[in-house]
């Protein structure tokens, strides 16, 4: 980015980090319709942020939460689905997401624990 003040060009170069980042989403109504807490820690070329969400359900099965409409809908438009699996209270998902002629890959783990 560059701007100029008084008549003098600056540049500055920002870039906005948000590794080692967590966020906690709670319902104060009582939770989103399920008994479990959900953690949800997603990894960017080495880089991760966490999210816990509060009071959701858990898939029952790997075709349960890999087939789940709503992961499906949350991946952005140009990604490929690497690998998807689910046992016991684990989900991980991996992905190579492709626009402007370069690709990214990162992976996303879902950790599910009672509430």
């Amino acid at each position: 980015m560059q701007y100029t003040v008084n008549g003098t060009n600056f540049s500055w170069n920002y870039q906005i980090s948000t590794n080692g980042y967590s966020w906690v989403i709670e319902n104060p109504n009582g939770g989103f319709g399920g008994n479990y807490n959900l953690k949800v820690t997603t990894s960017v070329n080495g880089f991760g942020t966490t999210v816990d969400i509060k009071g959701v359900p858990k898939p029952a099965n790997q075709q349960e939460f890999c087939g789940d409409a709503d992961i499906k809908e949350q991946l952005p438009a140009g990604y490929v689905l690497n690998s998807c699996s689910f046992s016991g209270n684990t989900g991980n998902i991996a992905a190579t997401v492709s626009a402007n002629g370069f690709s990214v890959s990162y992976s996303v783990k879902y950790e599910y624990t009672p509430a």
